[in-house]
């Protein structure tokens, strides 16, 4: 083999080796430090756009449980109204039935329409006052709640609030001054009850279908975050061997590089 002076061939070459494995190592150090085997686009660009939609949509159902956790508090606090407002009603029938009765006198009758009309007022101040977030839940409100990730509208639930307002209404003509009138205001209240009962029904059925929207939710987000880890989660065992491997092979290079250089210098002793 020729030895000049002007190019070093095995210099340059160790040179060139100790580059890349420079770079191995650099690379295999990011992977072991982040922990994630996709650090840039450049490591996987395919794996990278595929991992980075997984996790999208799975913090997407993060937010969609948040929302519908948030229906449910909606709901209870609907509910709440709607519980208090049959205990009232249930009063006012037990005053009707007993204004029923032409045992009574004009006086007692009095009494009883006092107390009615109480219970008229109370009732249209709950629907008036009960309130989420700013939001009036005692009126028959609908609001469209997001569970899901996409735009869809079967990514939506329909919340129908407690109507509380129609039951002040209904309850509004009810008149116990006399026995026939109090006999016709049983019918009404029997109406505003079987109304109130039906609502709480339907918005206890509402709690239980978002309770599964939240359980679906958790389910999807394991799957879709267990899929971007497979894609995007570095293998640990296999990084840190590779790494031991680049820095011994960094160390080697080094050394093999120092010897290269001395090579040119040996030239001297043929003069």
């Amino acid at each position: 083999m020729a030895i000049g002076l002007r190019y070093n061939a095995i210099s340059a070459g160790a040179a060139n080796q100790l580059g890349r494995t420079q770079y191995d190592l650099k690379a295999t150090l990011s992977r072991v430090s982040a922990g994630t085997r996709i650090n840039s686009a450049a490591d996987d660009a395919a794996g990278s756009a595929v991992s980075t939609n997984l996790s999208t949509v799975a913090r997407g159902t993060l937010m969609a449980n948040r929302n519908a956790r948030d229906a449910q508090s909606m709901i209870q606090t609907s509910e709440a109204a709607l519980t208090e407002v049959i205990s009232l009603v249930d009063r006012a029938r037990e005053l009707a039935v007993q204004s029923a009765s032409e045992t009574l006198e004009d006086d007692e009758r009095g009494y009883i329409g006092e107390e009615m009309d109480q219970i008229i007022a109370e009732v249209k101040r709950i629907y008036l006052t009960s309130e989420f977030n700013d939001q009036s839940v005692a009126g028959g409100e609908t609001y469209e709640v997001q569970v899901g990730t996409d735009e869809s509208t079967d990514n939506r639930i329909s919340l129908k609030m407690g109507d509380v307002k129609t039951a002040h209404t209904g309850l509004s003509p009810v008149d116990l001054t006399g026995s026939a009138l109090s006999r016709i205001g049983i019918i009404r209240i029997d109406i505003v009850l079987d109304q109130l009962n039906t609502d709480r029904s339907r918005m206890g059925a509402l709690h239980n279908r978002l309770d599964r929207a939240i359980s679906n939710n958790q389910s999807k987000n394991e799957s879709l975050m267990s899929a971007a880890s497979r894609i995007s989660d570095a293998d640990m065992a296999f990084e840190t061997s590779r790494m031991t491997a680049n820095q011994v092979k960094m160390q080697a290079g080094v050394a093999v590089l120092s010897q290269a250089k001395q090579l040119s210098s040996s030239v001297l002793q043929l003069i």
